[in-house]
């Protein structure tokens, strides 16, 4: 094992070595021993230059050795400063090596996000795949910002329409109350709210199944639907109706709709409270189509087919029938 002494190291500091001596030297910094040697030698180099400070504590007979101290400084700072600098050439090399080295791939962070609309509200979302989603209003989805390399998971609450990019590796899944809706690429749209789950197949294909039993699945093609009463767990395939999509364009729909129906759907809509100012409720049902129309020009369209009367306080509406 070489012995470098620190004699030998300020001669290498100092640059008055020869060739055979300074290549011995620098194999010896190469290695731990070495780099430890030398940074101990630049904290006694530091040390030295910290004590040989100005203490306005001290005697004034210390003070008169002022000139001494000075050179003393200028000594340790000069071989503080030629360790630093090497140090830094030796560092070189090793930043490099590291810089080039294959590093292994960073696991990805998982990043989860979640859109919710209150009431009243709307948006258009886009994903990381190319894929939108409508979001209807008092609805919400959780995802992943970056889906996986297998699948494209989306968590949803409430009535969403979906416009899916084709990937035929992974399948885009639309998760809710159980029940899963899976495609490549298509576009189709889901409500989902309380017992009631139905899923509109616009274009493309899917395949609507439960969680807890696969076997329990159902395909559609364009132009169908299946109706699912979550409680019961029966699932029913149904004719599509365009009504379903109306939605995305600002278009409020109702056929054949009772007053309560009427009554949850304007709520969500327009974020409004709706209350009865009596007991009696009409039995009448309800068909009508408003195309981004005011809440109040609903309610007195609607007031002259089901015969009440209502008023707007705030964001109170009060019927009397």
């Amino acid at each position: 094992m070489t012995i470098i002494t620190n004699q030998q190291l300020r001669k290498f500091l100092d640059g008055a070595c020869d060739a055979e001596e300074e290549s011995r030297i620098r194999r010896y910094l190469e290695t731990p021993e070495g780099m430890l040697a030398l940074n101990k030698m630049m904290d006694e180099a530091w040390q030295t230059e910290q004590e040989s400070l100005p203490d306005e504590n001290k005697t004034f007979s210390r003070i008169l050795d002022q000139t001494t101290r000075s050179q003393r400084r200028k000594n340790n700072a000069s071989l503080f400063y030629k360790i630093a600098a090497l140090f830094i050439i030796l560092a070189i090399p090793t930043y490099l090596l590291l810089k080039q080295s294959p590093q292994p791939p960073a696991t990805p962070q998982v990043e989860v996000l979640v859109k919710k609309n209150e009431r009243g509200q709307k948006s258009v979302i886009q994903l990381s795949d190319g894929s939108k989603v409508y979001l209807n209003s008092e609805s919400s989805i959780k995802y992943n910002r970056y889906f996986t390399d297998s699948t494209r998971i989306i968590e949803l609450d409430g009535e969403a329409y979906f416009e899916v990019a084709k990937d035929k590796k992974r399948p885009f899944i639309v998760s809710s109350q159980g029940y899963e809706t899976t495609a490549l690429g298509t576009e189709f749209n889901v409500n989902s709210r309380s017992s009631h789950y139905k899923v509109s197949l616009a274009e493309g294909r899917i395949m609507v199944n439960a969680q807890h039993k696969k076997s329990h699945s159902i395909n559609l093609i364009p132009g169908e639907a299946v109706k699912i009463n979550t409680q019961s767990d029966t699932l029913e395939k149904q004719t599509g109706n365009a009504n379903d999509f109306l939605w995305i364009s600002g278009i409020l729909d109702f056929h054949n709709a009772s007053i309560e129906e009427v009554t949850t759907t304007l709520e969500r809509w327009y974020d409004v409270k709706i209350t009865f100012n009596s007991k009696t409720k009409t039995s009448k049902k309800y068909t009508g189509r408003f195309d981004n129309a005011s809440l109040e020009h609903v309610l007195t369209s609607m007031s002259f087919a089901l015969d009440f009367k209502y008023k707007i306080h705030d964001k109170q509406i009060t019927l009397t029938f």
